[in-house]
C-alpha cells in the first residue's frame, strides 16, 4: 500500500500530516535533488507538545533529521518541551549527499526506533522519545529541490532498493570462499556476500588502515544482507576508541545478536587495539567445538607496532554474510 505526492509538487516548506498513526514497517521515502549552493535542508517529524504553558500552535519534534552540507555531517535530535535534547552525529560512512546530485532518504519505523537510509544504503538509526502514535506530522525545508515524497505501509525489508551512480554509494561485493582474496580500495560500508557458510579451518582477512581520528569501527558475520528484519549476527565485533577525560580505555568487544537481543558481551582492553594511522590485519579464524554444535571463531590482531592479541567467541554454525561499516580504510 502506498500513498504519495506527485512529483511535481516542489515547492517548500512543505508540511504533510499523517492520515493514520505511524506503525512497524512504515517507510517514509524522500526523493530530491541537491542543489549547487546548498548549506543545509532538514526533515522534522512533528507530535503535540505536552505541555500546559506552550501555545497550542507549538509542536513537538519527535525526530528531527538535519544535512548540513558545510560542516559536512547529518545531525539527529528531539525536543522535549520545546527544548533539544542531545544531538547526535556519528554514521555508517561519509557524509553521502553531493551538491548537484539525486538523493534518496529513507526513514523506517523499526518499533522503537527509526532506521535511516540514504541513497539506499543504511546511515544511522535513531531511538525514539515520542510515542509512534502520537507523531502526526511531516516537515521538509531548506536547501533541495523535493521531487516526491511517500509513505510506504508493511514494509517487510529495509533499506528499500535505489540504485543510482553516485560516488559516495558503498559496496557489496561476492565472495568465492575457494578462491582467491578479493583485494581492492574498498569503500565503507562494505557487504560481503560469501559464496557458502563458513566451516571450520576457514579463516577470514581482514586489512586496512585505521583513520586519524577514528570513533568505532564493526565487523559482523550475519544470515543475510538487510538490515531490516533483524538479522541474526553471529559474531559482532566491535573497535571502540574512548577519548573521554573520565575513562581513556579503549577495547574490543565482542558479541551476538540472536532472538531479538543481544548475547553476553565479552570487552577487550587490550594495547593491542589498531591505533589512529596504523595498517592493521584481523584474522577470524573458525574452529570447530567439541560437541559440534558451535564454530569456535579465534580473533587475531596484527598491527605495525603491535603483537597478536587473540580473543574466543562462541557462536552458532551457519552465516554468509559479511558486513565492516564505520572507521575503517580497506
Amino acid at each position: 500500500m502506498e500513498n504519495g505526492i506527485p512529483r511535481n509538487i516542489l515547492e517548500l516548506p512543505f508540511l504533510m500530516n499523517f492520515q493514520n498513526s505511524l506503525t512497524v514497517g512504515t517507510a517514509v521515502l524522500i526523493e530530491g535533488i541537491v542543489p549547487e549552493n546548498a548549506s543545509m535542508f532538514l526533515v522534522n517529524f512533528g507530535a503535540p507538545i505536552e505541555c500546559c504553558f506552550c501555545s497550542s500552535s507549538e509542536k513537538e519534534i519527535a525526530f528531527n533529521l538535519s544535512l548540513h552540507f558545510d560542516k559536512r555531517c547529518v545531525s539527529r535530535n528531539s525536543t522535549k518541551k520545546t527544548k533539544w535534547r542531545t544531538e547526535q552525529v556519528t554514521g555508517n560512512m561519509l557524509f553521502p549527499l553531493t551538491r548537484g546530485c539525486r538523493f534518496l532518504i529513507e526513514i523506517f519505523v523499526a518499533g522503537k526506533e527509526l532506521l535511516i537510509a540514504i541513497n539506499g544504503i543504511h546511515y544511522c538509526s535513531f531511538v525514539l522519545q515520542t510515542a509512534l502514535r502520537l507523531i502526526n506530522s511531516l516537515e521538509i525545508n531548506g536547501d533541495c529541490q523535493l521531487n516526491s515524497v511517500s509513505i510506504k505501509i508493511d514494509e517487510n525489508k529495509y533499506p528499500y532498493p535505489w540504485i543510482i551512480e553516485n560516488e559516495n554509494l558503498a559496496e557489496c561485493i561476492n565472495i568465492n570462499c575457494d578462491s582467491t582474496p578479493t583485494e581492492s580500495n574498498l569503500r565503507v560500508p562494505l557487504m560481503c556476500i560469501l559464496s557458502r557458510t563458513l566451516q571450520p579451518a576457514d579463516v577470514i582477512k581482514v586489512e586496512g588502515k585505521i583513520k586519524l581520528l577514528p570513533y568505532s569501527f564493526t565487523i559482523d558475520l550475519q544470515n543475510n544482507e538487510l538490515c531490516w528484519p533483524h538479522p541474526d549476527i553471529l559474531l559482532h565485533v566491535n573497535a571502540r576508541y574512548n577519548y573521554s577525560q573520565k575513562n581513556k580505555k579503549n577495547a574490543f568487544v565482542l558479541n551476538n545478536w540472536s532472538n531479538s537481543k543481544w548475547g553476553s558481551e565479552k570487552t577487550v582492553y587490550n594495547r593491542s587495539l589498531p591505533m589512529p594511522g596504523t595498517i592493521f590485519q584481523i584474522l577470524i579464524v573458525c574452529g570447530l567445538s567439541l560437541d559440534h554444535d558451535f564454530i569456535t571463531l579465534r580473533m587475531y590482531i596484527v598491527t605495525q607496532l603491535r603483537p597478536y592479541f587473540t580473543a574466543e567467541k562462541h557462536v552458532i554454525k551457519e552465516f554468509n554474510a559479511v558486513s565492516t561499516p564505520q572507521d575503517k580504510l580497506l
